[in-house]
């Protein structure tokens, strides 16, 4: 999720089962209303074991466990500006 707008962004699934990675991680953002911002998940167990619906909670909850733990920085947007003017 990126820009104060929040309409640029990108999730992946990376392999996983379609929806089962990318989204629940999206969501999470979205759920705490986060912009610039980046997670990755690494998953060392589960796959079959754990079915479509446990890997949506186990990426959700990872999600929301990172970021729950994570310093949340409030920066504004700034710019910078520079003109010039004709010598007197």
């Amino acid at each position: 999720m990126i820009g104060t707008e929040r309409n640029e962004y990108l999730s992946s699934d990376n392999g996983e089962p379609s929806g089962t990675a990318g989204k629940p991680i999206l969501g999470q953002i979205n759920s705490f209303g986060l912009t610039n911002i980046v997670i990755a998940v690494v998953r060392y167990f589960g796959g079959i074991k754990l079915g479509t619906s446990g890997l949506i909670v186990a990426y959700r909850e990872a999600a929301r466990l990172a970021i729950e733990n994570a310093e949340i920085l409030e920066c504004h947007e700034q710019a910078r500006v520079t003109w010039f003017s004709p010598p007197l």
